[in-house]
């Protein structure tokens, strides 16, 4: 501001910007006043080009801020490799979104280059171990704390419901909750490559779960066949104060094994895909036996839904999430048990496979025969 006597000053402008477009390339006129004077003065403003850069790059990068990326060379985690490259496209597309002279051609580049990094990330999961392959494993172990794991979908988190990463007595899990009034916390899981089988093979799913006092019901386990229908549930209930695992079968429902609060219980499910059939394993006992899928015709699973739908005072938690192919055969292998909550436990074919702790009782299984001893 030149004052009239020829000494400079400074002043705050006010500007008026309304109805005014900067969505376009071009110079554009932005008249205004300067503040506490009744001075007029106008500006031109130069627009150009950011083709909303900016956006993608901020929304990208708000995933691997605020989502736990497990990342290693272990089974269930990522490629650091491939975190770092979606870094550095991060930083490169950054540096050009506010650069103010970018072409079309390096927006299409940078845009491509950051959808192809961060799929090759999701492509980097390890999910193959000693010769078996999954199509999940999530043990929560290499998670991060206090944030919503990456790689499982919140399909809906409302009213007071949240989904973090817990850590507990040196075990790490996702704990989904509810406030005190009606919330949401639905969870999917998809799952990698084509889920079906056939003939002696099964779709064999396992998971650790625990339900507190106080919430009403929760999903443990739907997964969706390849129209997006439920093929099959298990769920918690507790209407009432009276606790019991329920499980769809057909359009039926049924309790089928009452539970405690507050405790770890691990489950497996195996689904016949030929036979349109599941059982339910709660620990080492089948507590439903070939039950009719809910949806008939589901031929492939693609992920399943977990949470809690709509109801208050809710606290679910999950751990050891994995979901494979196997057959028939390997079935006795699947009788050693994977663990409760906290206990992590790691299968070796052999004479003698291994033992695992559960409470006060000690397991030990030989070529796929459980012994116990008290």
């Amino acid at each position: 501001m030149v004052y009239a006597d020829g000494n400079t000053g400074i002043a705050e402008v006010i500007w008026n910007l309304e109805g005014l477009a900067f969505n376009s390339p071009g110079t554009v006129q932005v008249s205004g006043k300067l503040k506490g004077l009744a001075i007029n003065t106008t500006a031109a403003v130069e627009v150009v080009s950011g083709w909303d850069l900016d956006e993608i790059v901020n929304e990208i990068r708000s995933r691997t801020v605020n989502l736990s990326i497990p990342l290693g060379e272990g089974l269930g985690n990522y490629s650091q490799s491939a975190y770092n490259a979606l870094l550095a496209a991060l930083d490169h597309a950054d540096e050009l979104s506010t650069g103010g002279n970018m072409t079309e051609e390096q927006f299409n580049l940078a845009r491509n280059s950051l959808a192809e990094a961060e799929a090759a990330l999701s492509a980097s999961l390890n999910l193959t171990q000693d010769g078996v392959t999954y199509n999940v494993y999530r043990d929560f172990e290499n998670d991060t704390t206090g944030k919503q794991p990456f790689g499982i979908e919140a399909t809906r988190i409302q009213s007071g419901g949240a989904a973090q990463i817990v850590e507990e007595s040196e075990n790490t899990f996702l704990r989904l909750s509810t406030g005190p009034t009606k919330g949401y916390v639905n969870m999917f899981l998809p799952y990698i490559g084509q889920v079906f089988a056939t003939g002696d093979q099964r779709v064999v799913v396992e998971y650790s779960a625990r339900f507190q006092k106080g919430l009403q019901y929760a999903n443990a386990f739907q997964p969706k066949n390849q129209t997006g229908a439920y093929a099959m549930t298990v769920a918690f209930e507790n209407a009432g104060n009276d606790p019991w695992i329920r499980v769809a079968e057909s359009s039926v429902w049924k309790n089928v094994k009452p539970f405690s609060y507050d405790t770890w219980y691990h489950f497996k499910i195996i689904a016949d895909m030929d036979a349109q059939t599941y059982s339910v394993y709660m620990g080492d006992e089948v507590i439903a036996e070939n039950f009719a899928f809910r949806t008939e015709g589901s031929t492939v699973l693609t992920g399943h839904v977990f949470g809690i739908d709509g109801f208050p005072n809710g606290q679910v938690d999950f751990d050891n999430i994995q979901v494979k192919i196997a057959s028939v055969a390997e079935k006795a292998e699947q009788n050693a048990p994977l663990g409760l909550g906290h206990q992590k436990v790691s299968f070796i074919t052999g004479t003698v496979n291994g033992t695992i702790g559960i409470i006060n009782q000690r397991e030990s299984w030989r070529d796929g025969y459980v012994e116990s001893d008290i």
